[in-house]
């Protein structure tokens, strides 16, 4: 998932710079506890390099929780909407699993791992092979990227989409830049 959200950041940051937009206007647009995207990707990346043993369902819920925060504090930033909506599937399929499913195929697939090394394959701490009793397994990580040796679900292609879309939107003028008067503009009364 994590390739897949630096690839959103940097498509993101591209169209925004071809679409005229500059890094100095990141900075211009008033963002309502920004805190909590760092929170929620931090909770996230902690549960992927910690033990957290118990804890890493619930971490990773409560970092959906601040992302979802986020995106409901800041309604009209755009792409955040489909944003939401990728964490929002992601968090659904962990909370009902007790962690994300991963179709053993898929792995294979992606090239990390054979066929016969599969079932002795770790998954980590939030995630594990998928069974037949886990719940909506079509949200679970089935879709194999074999360029970048991983497998994401529909939620974090969503959540690329969203993260891309709002970058490029950041790097546009903001509110501050867009109320400065210059050449040709009017102030309003």
């Amino acid at each position: 998932m994590f390739y897949v959200t630096g690839l959103a950041l940097v498509a993101g940051a591209v169209i925004g710079l071809a679409s005229g937009g500059r890094p100095r206007f990141l900075g211009r647009h008033r963002l309502r506890a920004s805190w909590l995207v760092l929170v929620g990707f931090g909770l996230q990346l902690a549960t992927d390099h910690l033990n957290v043993g118990g804890l890493g369902t619930a971490m990773v819920l409560a970092g959906a929780v601040a992302l979802l925060a986020f995106a409901v504090l800041n309604p009209t930033l755009v792409g955040i909407g489909v944003v939401a909506v990728g964490v929002a599937a992601n968090a659904l399929v962990i909370g009902l699993n007790d962690g994300m499913p991963v179709r053993p195929s898929s792995v294979v697939a992606a090239h990390i791992a054979t066929r016969e090394q599969e079932p002795t394959l770790s998954y980590g701490y939030r995630h594990h092979a998928e069974t037949p009793s886990d719940k909506v397994r079509v949200l679970g990580d089935i879709i194999p990227l074999p360029q970048f040796r991983e497998v994401v679900s529909f939620g974090d292609l969503i959540l690329a989409l969203g993260v891309a879309a709002t970058i490029a939107h950041l790097s546009r003028p903001g509110p501050l830049h867009a109320a400065l008067p210059g050449p040709g503009r009017v102030e309003p009364r």
